[in-house]
């Protein structure tokens, strides 16, 4: 409607039952807009800082050039992910974890 334009009830109901119609979640119930979402989690190993100084961006490089020559078959790229992970860890990267406890036990 045009600025100044009067609504008749009938503009007013469709208008009112197209946005509920629009704001319905999948299960048929409306959005509650006052309820807060969820609390956030952490990430269960804690958390992961970013490499900003680089220390293992060349472990990081060969790692993802593996799983790009392995059409991204994480199985066949297990060194070298051992390896980026052991070097996130010596340069205090991530918490320090025994490796066979992230999987590694037959590589």
């Amino acid at each position: 409607k045009r600025m100044g334009e009067t609504w008749t009830s009938n503009e007013v109901y469709r208008t009112w039952t197209k946005y509920q119609r629009y704001n319905q979640k999948k299960d048929g119930e409306l959005m509650n807009w006052s309820r807060r979402p969820p609390p956030a989690t952490p990430p269960d190993k804690g958390s992961f800082p970013l490499d900003h100084f680089g220390e293992c961006k060349a472990k990081m490089e060969t790692f993802m050039a593996c799983l790009k020559e392995n059409s991204y078959n994480q199985s066949a790229c297990r060194i070298q992910s051992r390896d980026y992970l052991q070097c996130r860890m010596d340069n205090e990267l991530m918490a320090t974890e025994n490796l066979d406890d992230l999987g590694f036990r037959s590589v």
